[in-house]
């Protein structure tokens, strides 16, 4: 059995932050939202 845990998608032309940046809004947009943040 595979079972996915997870959704990628690549973003291209974006590094982390950039994409955080938009990301985050859009989900709120939709209901969602970030709890929390984990620095690793």
């Amino acid at each position: 059995m595979n079972h996915p845990y997870a959704i990628v998608r690549e973003l291209p032309g974006l590094d982390y932050d950039q994409a955080i940046e938009q990301v985050v809004p859009l989900l709120q947009e939709e209901g969602f939202g970030v709890l929390t943040e984990i620095d690793v």
